[in-house]
């Protein structure tokens, strides 16, 4: 099977008939005006570094630059409500304690929201038209914030306007397309886009994301295998859950032979949208996967297959800041026609091999091509009664050192020591991936070599070893912390976005919800607390994630991941 995934790469041709030969970019700066008080992962560096790792390998220079705009009331209109839009418009030029009475699920708000992502659904929108009309080939749109978390009428996951859907109906009920494919590679399911389409038969929209049975964000069953679509709609939505961590090149190819790339050609696009997300990339903060950027240029140069080569990226989450720009160069390289890396020997994990089969599972009523998939695939029936450990699983090394230039931190962080035992891969946070033992991985080591010799910050959020809050805590006994993964707030009842206070161990809502646990530590002084969407520490008093594989926080965090995924 490592075979057919490799030739399935190696046979590809690309059309260019009757269209420009033309890469497009979008990148404005205007974009980065958005941002946290706080640290955040959708941090404006993200685009910034992106486009200066494009300036360096000498990509910028071969595109044509599409001026970024804002997107129309009318086009928005096309997949938001209008009281939505209103509320969004009133935040313009709100002081923070202002914009503190507007709540969404995980979006920070400043008085520059609105018009970043108007410019950023603004510059997709236009990337696509012109790609549509034949004036590009191709495009890139480094843009933020993101979108497709978005849903009609409100804000969440980082995203304000669902971009790549605003693009993709605006190209089926203005354009003239007939059929259009959103291929989300994103770590994190694409729910708002999910919803919008989910009646149409026109825009086929694919996800590949980490599931983990529902715990994963978003919470809850909006990325199951088995949503397929409804009424007209039944078959034309796909999602491929992974239930594992540490997903490999390996594991993305097996979905991409045995489901999505037959789905497609036989679906036959005449307009390819991704939504691309580099979270699932290599040392990533919040996807804990194993994807190398040479992946996401084969992805690319695989989907160029389809719909005349007329293809647009548009930039959705990823949190590394070197794995970011790598693949988005790999990316871009394959759209610029340029010959990318041979990949090397592939081969899924078990519990990859289920999560394919689950969705094959789900999509062959109503697709042709997948039968005889599903009969190569029954082959491998040993595998689907017997979930293994991934043999993929990476190494990891310690944190970076201290030549490594840190994110400005408050004194308080000053006081933190730096231990060997502490400096491992923290659950649900921040690792450096060891690639000394895989040839694949030399563009990332390379650009994590250069973050010690040139003192460039690698991560978006790069967490503490430790703090001195932490010696404050008492000895946890397992046997009497009794952990409910989804257990409500314990003042408003919310269930997304809870932490658990680890010195007195009560449930509250997060900061971006409706900020009790904020009252708590304000309240009690009580200042470190573990998240129960991604299993990261917040010190409130350091204002900072700690390394969650502190030998004193390392219990609390194992026990909670226990009680959210059976097992460590």
């Amino acid at each position: 099977m490592a075979e057919d995934l490799v030739s399935k790469i190696d046979g590809l041709s690309i059309s260019s008939k009757n269209q420009s030969t033309e890469t497009g970019l979008v990148y404005d700066e205007r974009m980065m005006k958005h941002e946290s008080t706080s640290e955040h992962p959708e941090c404006p560096v993200r685009i910034q570094r992106i486009y200066t790792a494009l300036e360096e390998a000498g990509i910028v220079a071969r595109c044509k630059r599409v001026p970024a705009r804002e997107a129309t009331r009318e086009e928005l209109l096309s997949v938001h409500g209008e009281d939505y839009l209103d509320t969004l418009k009133k935040t313009e030029g709100k002081s923070d304690s202002e914009l503190e009475r507007i709540e969404f699920n995980s979006v920070y708000l400043t008085g520059h929201s609105h018009k970043c992502a108007l410019l950023s659904a603004g510059s997709v929108v236009d990337l696509t038209r012109l790609v549509w009309q034949g004036d590009l080939a191709n495009g890139m749109a480094v843009v933020r914030p993101p979108g497709h978390h978005a849903e009609r009428d409100t804000a969440m996951g980082f995203c304000f306007f669902n971009n790549v859907a605003v693009a993709a109906e605006l190209a089926v009920k203005k354009w003239g397309a007939k059929r259009v494919v959103i291929f989300d590679w994103d770590v994190h399911h694409g729910n708002g886009s999910q919803n919008m389409f989910e009646e149409s038969n026109n825009v086929m929209y694919i996800s590949m994301h980490r599931y983990m049975n529902g715990c994963f964000y978003p919470p809850g069953k909006t990325g199951n295998p088995l949503n397929v679509g409804v009424g007209e709609g039944a078959g034309y939505n796909i999602n491929v859950g992974w239930n594992h961590y540490n997903v490999t090149d390996g594991d993305v190819m097996a979905a991409m032979h045995f489901v999505l790339l037959p789905v497609i050609s036989e679906f036959g696009p005449d307009l390819v949208i991704v939504s691309s997300g580099f979270d699932a990339a290599r040392g990533d903060p919040l996807g804990n996967c194993a994807l190398s950027p040479e992946l996401f240029g084969w992805m690319t140069h695989m989907l160029r297959l389809y719909a005349g080569g007329k293809i647009v990226l548009a930039l959705e989450g990823g949190y590394n800041l070197n794995s970011i720009s790598e693949a988005s160069v790999m990316c871009m390289k394959s759209l610029l026609g340029d010959v990318l890396p041979s990949p090397p020997p592939l081969q899924p994990c078990s519990e990859a091999i289920q999560a394919v089969y689950r969705t094959l599972n789900a999509l062959s009523p109503f697709w042709t091509c997948l039968g005889s998939l599903k009969t190569q695939m029954a082959m491998l029936a040993p595998l689907l009664d017997t979930p293994t450990k991934s043999p993929h699983t990476p190494r990891v090394i310690q944190q970076p050192t201290s030549a490594s230039k840190p994110l400005t931190r408050s004194a308080a962080k000053a006081a933190s020591k730096v231990t060997p035992e502490d400096s491992s891969l923290p659950l649900g946070c921040i690792g450096v991936i060891d690639s000394s033992s895989d040839p694949r991985m030399e563009s990332l080591a390379d650009a994590a070599k250069a973050q010690g010799e040139e003192n460039v910050t690698m991560y978006a959020v790069q967490p503490l070893p430790t703090c001195p809050h932490v010696r404050n805590l008492s000895k946890m006994n397992p046997d009497e912390l009794e952990i409910d993964a989804k257990a409500p707030c314990g003042v408003c009842q919310h269930t997304p976005e809870n932490w658990l206070c680890l010195h007195c161990y009560k449930v509250l809502c997060s900061r971006y919800v409706n900020k009790h646990m904020v009252d708590h530590f304000n309240e009690t002084n009580h200042c470190l607390a573990v998240s129960y969407s991604d299993l990261s520490v917040w010190c409130f008093a350091c204002d900072s994630y700690i390394n969650s594989r502190n030998v004193d926080l390392y219990p609390y965090v194992s026990e909670l991941h226990k009680a959210k995924f059976g097992h460590l």
